[in-house]
């Protein structure tokens, strides 16, 4: 009788071993499409819809985000498409780009409002989504005709449905891995763009930087931050609020005490490592203020 148990956990792990080869062999197929794709351009209005619908809804808060880095910087992540061009991957990409293809402003917030459930925009009433469709207003639309990258992969997704949907799987796990010296870049060219690094919000006329960025590199503004902290060409006053410096050394104070804090109740050499790196990044960071220069006092009106 005893034997029963180890028969039922025998046959559970062949079961689970059989999904892990399955599993294996997906992505293997996945990698195999990806490397044998062709780049290109191709006109938007070619791309046509996934042939058996989209496996998650579209959100339109983040078409919005994508929509408007994608307005600064162009579409950096091409479209994945079958021979047919099916959309593959890109959801958010392609419906960014096609926000950003209508040329008026009014039927471009009906088409955002559309996305995100909004039936009546006269009727609107709530503050934030009004603040959003006055961005999507302001959006610089891309020139006519519209042409996008794409990546080709050499099969017909409406009649092998299980492999597009490994594809699409694969290319939402495999986001591109971007250097600092790129995100720098892209913050640079994000700056000249009217986006800022800020804590709250931007004022009138600016974009977030952080936010942008984060969408763009598929990462956290948190990541993103860490990206591009130490660089040469990076001020600190870019990375801290300028109206409020004191308080992003307050918060890398308190990460630094939880650092303590953890490695004191548990040896973890890994822990003391990460508490000197939040350390000398503070120490740099408050080095940095010290060496700006002092605004002169404003003189009293006699």
């Amino acid at each position: 009788m005893a034997k029963e148990p180890q028969k039922g956990w025998a046959a559970v792990g062949k079961a689970t071993k059989a999904l892990s080869q399955q599993d294996q062999t997906v992505r293997a197929e996945a990698d195999r499409d990806r490397e044998q794709t062709q780049r290109g351009f191709v006109p938007l209005a070619d791309v046509r819809p996934r042939p058996h619908g989209d496996s998650r809804q579209v959100d339109a808060h983040h078409v919005l985000d994508l929509a408007e880095s994608v307005a600064a910087l162009g579409l950096l992540e091409p479209l994945v498409v079958d021979r047919r061009l099916h959309l593959l991957a890109g959801a958010h990409r392609w419906a960014a780009v096609r926000l950003l293809a209508i040329q008026d402003p009014g039927d471009r917030a009906i088409a955002w409002g559309s996305l995100a459930g909004i039936a009546d925009l006269k009727e609107l009433q709530d503050k934030t989504l009004s603040e959003m469709i006055d961005r999507v207003r302001t959006l610089a639309p891309i020139a006519e005709p519209a042409l996008v990258p794409v990546r080709i992969v050499e099969f017909d997704a409406d009649a092998d449905a299980d492999r597009a949907l490994s594809i699409e799987v694969a290319e939402n796990e495999k986001r591109r891995d971007y250097t600092k010296q790129e995100v720098t870049a892209l913050a640079e060219r994000l700056k000249k763009a009217g986006f800022r690094f800020a804590r709250g919000k931007p004022k009138a006329g600016e974009r977030a930087l952080g936010p942008a960025l984060a969408v763009i590199i598929g990462k956290s503004e948190r990541t993103v931050r860490r990206l591009i902290d130490g660089e040469p060409h990076i001020r600190t006053d870019d990375l801290i609020s300028d109206t409020a410096p004191l308080e992003g050394i307050l918060k890398r104070l308190k990460a630094i005490l939880t650092s303590l804090q953890a490695a004191a109740h548990k040896p973890a050499k890994r822990q003391l490592k990460d508490v000197l790196a939040h350390a000398a990044k503070l120490e740099t960071s408050i080095q940095a203020l010290e060496d700006q220069p002092q605004p002169k006092p404003k003189r009293k009106a006699r």
